[in-house]
């Protein structure tokens, strides 16, 4: 074998292992492109179902904790200050899903958030039946939040 057939195998194998390089890197970004179809994406009309859903489970955990403040117990306060300000939120997001509104992303955003806090808060008293209920409502509306398609959305 002389040198040039020597050089042309050695450039027809590194050509080789660079095209199977490439074509994993490709099914790699395909498996990718397959997998984020498959991710959940919700409807607007879905956001505000959750969203109204969640507004009132946070009101009637505020007003299930001012009884109890009333009553003497501690601890209560923080969950009522962040529920009344998740409901707020959740009801105006609502709305904005409710009218299909293009500029919901900021919001929804912003709900998410403001829902894993109030389920955080909710979830630090695991016995009582309606925070517990509150805090898993604030779950489900966060993932709703977060499943509206980018592509719906104007930031």
């Amino acid at each position: 074998m002389n040198r040039r057939d020597l050089i042309a195998s050695v450039g027809l194998a590194s050509a080789g292992l660079l095209a199977s390089n490439l074509d994993s890197a490709i099914s790699a970004e395909r498996k990718n492109e397959d997998e984020k179809d498959k991710a959940t994406f919700v409807s607007f009309s879905e956001c505000a179902d959750a969203c109204s859903e969640c507004a009132k489970l946070c009101n009637s955990s505020f007003n299930h904790c001012t009884i109890l403040l009333q009553t003497g117990q501690k601890g209560y306060s923080m969950i009522m200050r962040t529920c009344i300000d998740c409901a707020e939120v959740n009801r105006v997001c609502a709305a904005l899903c409710s009218r299909e509104s293009r500029l919901a992303k900021v919001l929804t955003e912003a709900c998410a958030r403001f829902c894993d806090r109030a389920a955080g808060e909710c979830a630090k008293f695991p016995k009582d039946k309606l925070l517990a209920a509150c805090a898993e409502q604030c779950r489900r509306c966060a993932a709703s939040c977060r499943g509206l398609h980018d592509d719906m959305l104007i930031a």
